[in-house]
């Protein structure tokens, strides 16, 4: 399993950065954050999440390089611990 992670400055960070809960942006007439559900055709805001159900027994994070859209490289270093625990 292969993790794409936006840069910060340790890699529980990362990690913790790319399993939280985010809104979607979707905008009615009105000016409101509005997704609209197919189901019920309620209209309501909508938040997306990642969660890892069943963890592999090898990951790999790859730690994003550049800033986009502009492109801009990213330099610095990251802190990480020889164990991570990613049951939390």
């Amino acid at each position: 399993m292969t993790l794409s992670l936006a840069f910060d400055s340790s890699l529980d960070k990362c990690i913790s950065s790319f399993l939280r809960e985010d809104s979607l942006e979707c905008s009615d007439k009105d000016g409101r954050d509005l997704y609209k559900c197919e189901k019920c055709k309620k209209s309501s805001k909508a938040k997306i999440k990642t969660e890892l159900s069943k963890l592999p027994n090898i990951i790999v994070f790859h730690l994003k390089r550049f800033q986009f859209p502009s492109m801009k490289k990213i330099s610095g270093r990251i802190k990480f611990t020889m164990y991570i625990d990613l049951e939390k």
